[in-house]
């Protein structure tokens, strides 16, 4: 009888603040269609392949930002990586004055706005061009993170898939990652610093 008393008492309290807070959804449906052609070998006078490519990207997403209160908010969002969902944030914020809190997995630091346009890797990761040639960027990581001002550091989920070419070396992780940024804004421009710390 308690266990049905406590979970009632919760769906009220959960219901209410459902009810209480803003919630603003959101959507992309990004599909990628390019007709491509190869020169398979430009150096030997390889034959051309030409072919016509259609792909949900995997960044299509749903989502919402939620509201509590002006101090208290937070936002999920899925993809679609080769049709299946997939979690890219869940977090919650609290903005305490002088700073905001970031708790759950969202956009580390580590994060350095480039082009994005057409991958000529793999059209199922579409919209990514520079993520995966040269860009600074970490991914969406569960993370304790602390924005005060231009600066941004966080406690991030640490790295402990390791492979050094022969076998997979047993690690041990004593503390998280820290990654930070402080930004510089300008009128149209910005200036980025960051710097990380890891060890296993």
């Amino acid at each position: 009888m308690k266990k049905i008393l406590v979970m009632a008492i919760l769906t009220v309290l959960f219901s209410c603040t459902a009810y209480a807070s803003d919630w603003n959804f959101y959507g992309q449906a990004r599909l990628s269609t390019f007709y491509e052609r190869v020169d398979n070998n430009i150096f030997r006078g390889g034959g051309d392949t030409r072919d016509y490519a259609q792909n949900l990207n995997g960044n299509a997403r749903i989502g919402a930002r939620v509201k509590a209160s002006d101090q208290v908010s937070g936002r999920f969002e899925y993809g679609a990586v080769d049709g299946d969902a997939n979690l890219r944030l869940l977090y919650g914020e609290w903005d305490f004055g002088k700073g905001t809190l970031i708790i759950g997995q969202s956009y580390t630091p580590f994060l350095v706005v480039t082009s994005q346009a057409y991958n000529s890797g793999d059209l199922n990761l579409g919209d990514t061009n520079l993520a995966y040639y040269g860009t600074i960027y970490s991914g969406r990581e569960p993370q304790i993170g602390l924005k005060i001002g231009g600066l941004y550091i966080a406690a991030v989920a640490p790295e402990t898939d390791l492979d050094d070419g022969a076998n997979s070396p047993t690690t041990e992780t004593r503390l998280p990652e820290i990654h930070a940024k402080y930004t510089f804004p300008g009128p149209n421009w910005h200036v980025s610093i960051l710097g990380g710390l890891g060890t296993f």
